[in-house]
Parts: structure tokens; sequence; C-alpha cells
């Protein structure tokens, strides 16, 4: 899609004066814009063109020497050129076609050169609405809307409007000023507000012909301004997503894993046959943590006077596996707190 297209081949600043060269700017006028696309099928559109009315760069006068046209489109450049974005694009009307290219238009109004005058209070829009219908006349005098946006056109300094239809135009826009200029001010339109006469297909004022070529059909799709909606950010992952390198087969790194480490094995001494005397100990694997997992691992409160070590229950058959704290008498007998038989 092209918006305000400075080479568009018939309108465009470029293409007016194609091959010209202004050495204090450095400026090259590049020509017209390549109507056909490699590969694209007959009959299909690859481009639309779209330009505001009076437009300097992409609506230039054909006749250059009509003076009131060229004032005009350099106030385009001013005023319309570069606002396409507060433009409503389904007001673009179609032209025509040339190649695989599509050309819209957006029709303009006021005029630019009449464009400060709104900015005056109550009568300013009213001067408007009178003026319009009759400089558009006079302005539309220095294009030739008769051909084809697509058709690479030149300035031609020799183009002058039929004088018949010019005189006839501008004998029907001055009481269509005054009627304008009065309905405003007997409240019965919106002063300021597009008249009938200069929207969509009147575009080109009084007597002007229509903005669509004849024998033209329209493009299937037509241009629409489409705004991409701003994507849903992503939400982190509640596991982070760890990076795993390829791996050479020489220094494999290692990953962390995030299942729960396996249980460590402690070597807990313990007495065999229950007496510490004896001096033989026995080991045993237990699978709690560095501390212990539950109340019954937990060491109890001392006795005063006695020294706790580990013993074994004390019975024959040689069970471990309690905790007990022995007094140090000769019988071996002691005060104990045992789970086992």
């Amino acid at each position: 899609m092209l918006l305000g297209n400075g080479s568009r081949p018939n309108g465009g600043l470029m293409s007016r004066f194609d091959g010209a060269y202004i050495p204090i700017l450095d400026v090259s006028f590049i020509g017209p814009t390549p109507t056909t696309t490699a590969g694209a099928t007959p009959g299909e559109i690859t481009t639309y063109d779209i330009a505001r009315q009076y437009d300097l760069f992409a609506d230039f006068p054909t006749n250059p020497l009509n003076i009131l046209a060229v004032a005009n489109a350099f106030a385009g450049q001013l005023f319309v050129h570069p606002d396409y974005g507060s433009v409503d694009m389904s007001q673009a009307v179609f032209q025509g076609t040339y190649g695989d290219t599509a050309y819209y238009l957006i029709p303009t109004y006021p005029l630019p050169l009449l464009m400060p005058l709104t900015w005056i209070p109550v009568i300013g829009p009213i001067a408007v609405d009178m003026l319009d219908p009759v400089l558009r006349v006079l302005v539309e005098a220095g294009y030739d809307r008769t051909i084809n946006p697509g058709v690479p056109t030149p300035a031609n300094f020799l183009y002058l409007p039929d004088p018949v239809t010019l005189g006839s135009s501008l004998l029907h826009a001055i009481p269509t000023g005054l009627t304008y200029g009065t309905q405003d001010i007997l409240h019965l339109r919106e002063p300021g507000t597009p008249p009938p006469g200069v929207a969509g297909q009147d575009a080109y004022g009084i007597g002007g012909p229509s903005v669509t070529l004849p024998n033209q059909t329209p493009p299937p799709a037509p241009p629409v301004q489409t705004v991409a909606a701003p994507s849903t950010p992503k939400v982190p992952s509640a596991t982070p997503t760890t990076a795993v390198p390829l791996s050479d087969g020489v220094n494999d790194s290692v990953i962390p894993s995030t299942s729960p480490p396996a249980p460590k094995q402690h070597i807990v001494d313990e007495p065999i046959g229950g007496s510490s005397s004896n001096g033989a100990v026995k080991r045993s694997a237990s699978t709690a943590d560095d501390a212990p997992a539950d109340a019954s691992t937990q060491s109890r409160p001392k006795s005063s006077g006695t020294t706790d070590r580990p013993s074994g229950a004390g019975n024959s058959n040689g069970k471990g596996g309690s905790s007990s704290s022995s007094t140090g008498n000769s019988n071996g007998k002691g005060s104990s707190s045992s789970t086992g038989d």
C-alpha cells in the first residue's frame, strides 16, 4: 500500500518532472512507480496507491502554469500531506486500475488554500463554504482528470480545459456557494462540513468528471487501514526452562534435577548384644536426613549425674534399637526406655 506516493504515474511530483535535478537541494526526480510486479497473474492486484486530493507530492497539477492550482498544492503540502493518519480510509474513492495497481483518491474539503479561514470563529467556516465551490472549479482547471492515474503523465504546460465547460461550471458554482453560505447562517447545515457537491464522485467540483473513470471495475479487495492488535504478553511458566547444551562427549554439563534428592544414608553405631562393655559394635544404615525425621529418634532428656551412651535393651536375644541411659552399676541394670520386645 502506497500513501502520498510522490512517484504516482499521473499526479506524483516525481513523475510530473521525470529526469529533473535540483542541484542546490541535490534532489533527482526519479519518475513513476512501476505498475507491474514480477510473478503477478493477469488481473491480480498487488499494490494499492492511495492519495489525498491536492497533496503536493501525490496530486500535483497537470499544468504548472495554473498559479492558483500550484499555490493550492503547496498549501496541501502543509495541511494535507502530513495528515494521512487522521483520515478514514473508507472514504477513499476508487479511481481505476492499471497493471497490477489499484488507485484511490481521498477527497479533500475545503481547498487547502481556504483551510486557514476555518480558524476564524463563526464567520470563517461560513466564508469557506461560500468560496470553495468557485475556487475549486478554477483549481481543477489545472488538472486533467480524464487520464488514468497509472499512466505516466509529465507536466503539460499547454493543457487547458474546455472553455465552454469551464464557463458553465463557474456560472453554477457562484450561486451554489451563496446557497451554502445562506444555509450555514440559517443553521440548515453545519458550517464547514463537506457539501454533497464536493464529496465522493463529485470531489472534482461542479462540472468536473467523476472520480471513478469510465469502464473501471473495482478490485476484489478494497483498501483497508489495519492496525495490528497488540499481542498478549506471555506468562512465564511456573517451572523455568533449563537450557541443555549439546554434549560433545567430553565435557558434559551437569543439569540440576527438578525432582527431590534421594534421602542420604547415615551410618549409626550400635552396640551388639545390648552391652557396651565388650566393645563390639555393629553398623546399620538409616535413611533419615541429617536432622531426625520423627520424635522417636530424638535424644531424651538426660538424668542428672549420668552419662548418655547408646546401649541395648539388656535382654538375652540381643535386640537393639532402643535408647537407654545406664547408671554404670555392676549388675549392668539401668533404667531404660525400650521399644523392643
